[in-house]
């Protein structure tokens, strides 16, 4: 599980030569990954617009699949990084 908190600022429109309101946007979001197995598992996702001084606020909610391939699954180290009996490396 994952929780996070983004703020972003900074720019500002110009109309006609007059400066906007500079833009600013708070939001909170949550993340969840489900395993299946080891290779595979669903992600449950969800962001939410918490406070916004110009602009458009937004909800983000989603999900996803993910599969898992390629190297780093081995569930043992592979025998030349083990260490030897005699204690040696």
């Amino acid at each position: 599980m994952r929780f996070d908190a983004r703020y972003y600022g900074g720019g500002r429109g110009v109309i006609d030569g007059n400066w906007g309101e500079r833009l600013e946007n708070v939001r909170l979001g949550l993340t969840v990954a489900l395993p299946i197995n080891r290779y595979k598992s669903v992600k449950l996702y969800g962001s939410n617009n918490v406070y916004t001084k110009t602009g458009g606020g937004f909800d983000v909610v989603g999900i996803a699949w993910q599969l898992r391939w390629g190297g780093g699954l081995r569930t043992r180290w592979p025998k030349k990084f083990e260490r030897r009996q005699n204690g040696r490396a």
